[in-house]
């Protein structure tokens, strides 16, 4: 905000102070009437002439000395301006603002050199009048280029206090504020600025930022659509589509993003957002055509050669996303290098390919000292390839590392569990339960536990503690529905399964066991029909829901539309054996 120095003189009332020199008053304020109203017209060549004038008439007014600097500034003559304004400064030290204006001047030459005397001469008004607002909102740019944040935070504080409604000062103090380190201060004075600033997408852009970092997506969001009301700024529409991707509200997200691209064609990571909703929205077919393009265009695209990877494997073309991933980590280093490799080893473990993956998770492991994580994705890959011995050898070491980590707790249980050290295994997540870990989580992997050992009963004794506690786990609920469906208690599990449904109607893994169990059952095929269709839209490239999809089209006799969607499964979940006995019972009936 660069506001200019008004002065609103009145009549003659400028001329008070003049020496005896019999200056021609009325002769100078016709001059100085004509050069204003040249200047409004921003004839500043004629406006000097009129100035000129009244100075003659006039010589030692320092008020219009001031006037006569301003008009020079404007008209781009800032040494002359410069040097006028001084000399009315000396005809009258104390004039606010001829010190406000020289710092003007000083400021907007934009020469790092006079930054200085500008803020000297915004400190000089303001000791004669503290509450003068340009001064101060003037001092505190300065400051803020100048990088004293915290000077200039309180400078523009200043200014609120003297005019609540000054939208700049809520925004560059915000700026200040958040320079300084200070977020939470930057936000709440960004809000309490928001009455006045609904229609500016620069302020609304700044906060909707804010919001994201903080986590406050569903905020960010509400912001950019009120905005959007107001403006169609295509960085609120950004924005907006960015809060819904971060809020998994993709299918939302779509339309904006579409729009976006055809605004501005050619920018890529429009595509690639684009692409990821695409993607998250299980459209993958145009997520792979936006892609491809992308890398058309860039060839070595890292985001958009990981994304396309991450098709292939969900599409079951395993074959393809590793060759993929392969030239990703040799072409990165560092931690992207990293990245690549671990979706590498995932790959290979999916494959059956075993050693390659576990060669891989060692060196990640050995590369990330203090992070469990790593390790613990070859712990899981030694329980699948049936290390037994190697899975409880690093869950030992993992606990005696990291003691109070839930999920080392959990797999140092589960490892225990494999070589029938169950009671140490249960008593090791209760102990986590009173030191105050996860509790919800805990009980489920303790019933997890005896599940994985058949003992049904037991789980379900378990899972009935957890719900004491919280009724309203969804986790352990369908537990305790599974639990029950192995236990051959149909009905109950059924019941428990249409209760999280009520709450819920696009829950996939509940419509797809529902849905599977009723299959199993060869009862109410038609209902179960519509779960597992509804299971499928929800994941269309989800193996298990395939699966379920194929198998009950072979309860009707509907043999084709059962091989096409068993086939599919097959290709995503290779190694699944229920997969490979339906597709076996298929084809034994196709004979």
């Amino acid at each position: 905000m660069r506001r200019l120095v008004t002065i609103l003189p009145i009549l003659f009332g400028f001329f008070s102070w003049a020496p005896a020199q019999n200056p021609d008053l009325a002769t100078s304020y016709y001059h100085f009437s004509l050069a204003r109203m040249h200047e409004l017209n921003k004839d500043y060549a004629k406006a000097l002439e009129e100035y000129d004038k009244a100075l003659k008439a006039d010589p030692v007014s320092a008020s219009l000395k001031i006037e006569y600097s301003r008009a020079l500034w404007l008209a781009g003559e800032n040494s002359r301006a410069v040097e006028e304004c001084k000399k009315a400064i000396g005809l009258e030290p104390d004039s606010i603002e001829g010190h406000h204006l020289l710092g003007k001047i000083y400021f907007n030459s934009r020469e790092e050199d006079l930054d200085s005397k500008a803020l000297e001469q915004f400190e000089k008004v303001l000791k004669l009048d503290p509450n003068h607002q340009e001064a101060l909102f003037d001092a505190a740019q300065i400051e803020l280029k100048n990088r004293n944040y915290e000077v200039s935070a309180s400078y523009f504080d200043r200014v609120r206090k003297l005019d609540p409604t000054s939208v700049s000062s809520y925004y560059y103090g915000a700026q200040a504020l958040l320079a300084a380190k200070k977020r939470a201060e930057a936000l709440s004075v960004l809000e309490a600025g928001l009455r006045y600033s609904r229609d500016i997408p620069d302020y609304l852009i700044l906060l909707g930022r804010l919001y994201e970092e903080e986590g406050e997506s569903a905020k960010a969001a509400e912001l950019y659509r009120t905005g959007l009301k107001r403006s169609l700024d295509p960085r609120l529409m950004e924005g907006l589509a960015q809060s819904l991707m971060s809020l998994e509200k993709q299918d939302e997200a779509i339309p904006y993003l579409k729009k976006l691209l055809k605004v501005y064609p050619q920018r890529l990571e429009l595509k690639l957002e684009l692409a990821k909703a695409y993607r998250m929205d299980h459209n993958l077919e145009d997520a792979k055509t936006l892609l491809e393009e992308i890398l058309e265009s860039v060839p070595g695209h890292i985001e958009a050669g990981f994304e396309l990877g991450r098709i292939e494997a969900a599409v079951g073309d395993r074959p393809a996303a590793i060759k993929r991933f392969e030239a990703l980590a040799d072409s990165t280093k560092g931690q992207a290098r990293q990245f690549f490799r671990t979706e590498l080893a995932l790959l290979y473990s999916e494959e059956g390919r075993y050693p390659e993956a576990i060669e891989i998770m060692k060196e990640l492991v050995e590369a990330s000292p203090g992070d469990e994580k790593p390790a613990l994705r070859l712990f899981y890959t030694y329980k699948q390839a049936s290390f037994k011995d190697e899975a409880l050898q690093l869950a030992e070491s993992l606990k005696e590392e990291y003691p109070d980590k839930v999920y080392v707790n959990i797999a140092y249980s589960q490892a225990l569990a494999e070589v029938d050290r169950m009671q140490e295994a249960t008593q090791l997540l209760l102990d986590r339960i009173e030191q105050g870990d996860d509790a919800e989580l805990l009980y489920g992997a303790i019933a997890q536990l005896y599940m994985s050992r058949s003992d049904y009963s037991e789980a379900q004794q378990w899972i009935e503690k957890g719900l004491e506690r919280f009724p309203d786990s969804v986790r352990l609920r369908f537990q305790l529905g599974a639990v029950l469906e192995r236990q051959k208690v149909f009905e109950d599990a059924e019941a428990e399964f249409k209760k999280i449904l009520a709450k819920n109607p696009e829950d996939a893994e509940v419509l797809n066991y529902l849905g599977y169990m009723l299959t199993e059952l060869d009862t109410r095929l038609d209902e179960a029909l519509q779960y597992i269709l509804k299971a499928v839209e929800l994941d269309p490239y989800n193996g298990a829901f395939l699966d379920s999809l194929g198998w009950i089209y072979f309860k009707q006799n509907r043999l084709q539309e059962a091989e096409e969607h068993l086939q599919k499964a097959a290709r995503i979940n290779q190694f699944d054996p229920v997969i490979l006995e339906h597709l076996g019972d298929l084809y034994t009936r196709l004979e």
